[in-house]
């Protein structure tokens, strides 16, 4: 079933590394204040990559990378992050 996913974050770096990880996901940034970056990505992916594998490479990244300020949503819904 498609599905959008929006992680919002407050750096830059932060959002590259979460593009990175999310382009199979035909993902996309948008730079919408001068400390606020959203992270967008498409389910299924391009070679049908799936939800759960987006939310976990999310987890993942944030984790990685030490970041507890996100905001997850998937299909404009809040997404629970575990380690917020």
């Amino acid at each position: 079933m498609p599905a959008t996913v929006e992680v919002e974050v407050a750096e830059r770096w932060d959002a590259l590394a979460l593009y990175r990880r999310l382009s199979p996901y035909h993902a996309y940034l948008i730079q919408s204040g001068r400390e606020r970056w959203l992270v967008h990505a498409a389910v299924p992916g391009f070679h049908g990559e799936q939800l759960r594998g987006a939310l976990d490479a999310i987890e993942r990244c944030l984790s990685d990378r030490h970041v507890r300020a996100a905001r997850v949503r998937v299909d404009g819904r809040p997404y629970p992050r575990e380690h917020a």
